[in-house]
């Protein structure tokens, strides 16, 4: 009889000891799982934040030439409306991203 419930206890307790490290590593693949995540996404907003400064800076750059080209040849660029109007809307794009 006491072996019985010696087998029955080392039994249950085979099962609860599976049970936990069952738990243990899923709570563990979750945790990794949402620093993969948070990680990804810290990523994306770099690269994103990274793609409007390079936009605003070409955009600057474009609006230089054409003042420098004004202020040059002392006439009018074709253009030069329109590349202002770009370089303030890169500008409104950087203050979005930063902003998240």
């Amino acid at each position: 009889m006491a072996l019985d419930v010696a087998t029955a206890v080392v039994s249950i307790a085979g099962v609860a000891a599976g049970a936990a490290t069952t738990f243990a590593a899923q709570y563990l693949n979750m945790v990794e799982s949402k620093k993969g995540t948070a990680a990804a996404a810290a990523t994306a907003l770099r690269a994103e934040r990274k793609e409007a400064i390079l936009g605003f800076l070409e955009s600057c750059q474009r609006v230089e030439k054409a003042a420098e080209h004004r202020y040059h040849e002392k006439e009018y660029f074709h253009g030069s409306p329109e590349l202002t109007h770009e370089m303030w809307l890169r500008q409104k794009a950087i203050e979005l991203v930063a902003r998240a």
